[in-house]
């Protein structure tokens, strides 16, 4: 892997020192190679890094694309809610106003607490769905 590269990094460099008449002895040919080697390392490092990157990125977007689907089903689960309240509250009229044309004997005429509820809860359901938008 990268020891291979580094190794023929290496040779191409001392080839290239050969060619400009530097000796292996020389100060010069010293620090060329120092740096040589601690440019490959930090390439090396920096390929790491960047691979690092690229996988959190994946992450990170498959995080969001996750979010944005339990938004949608959160969305879509207040929908029902809210239409699961208005039909029951509307079942309830209904059924209070065959009992009250029946002659009132098994309803009065008004809401009963638990209607008054269900319209409040559905009033309040609607306010949350507007803040998911």
């Amino acid at each position: 892997g990268s020891s291979d590269a580094s190794s023929v990094h290496m040779k191409s460099l001392e080839q290239k020192m050969a060619i400009f008449n530097v000796s292996s002895d020389s100060p010069l040919y010293k620090d060329v190679k120092t740096m040589a080697s601690q440019l490959a390392d930090c390439s090396e490092q920096l390929a790491a890094r960047e691979k690092d990157v690229l996988s959190k990125d994946e992450l990170i977007r498959q995080y969001e694309s996750e979010i944005k689907t339990m938004r949608e089903q959160v969305s879509t689960l207040y929908k029902d809610h809210i239409e699961q309240q208005k039909q029951e509250a509307a079942d309830a009229a209904a059924t209070a106003t065959a009992t009250a044309a029946d002659g009132g004997t098994k309803a009065s005429p008004k809401k009963s607490c638990k209607e008054s509820s269900a319209d409040n809860d559905t009033a309040n359901d609607t306010e949350q769905l507007q803040l998911l938008k």
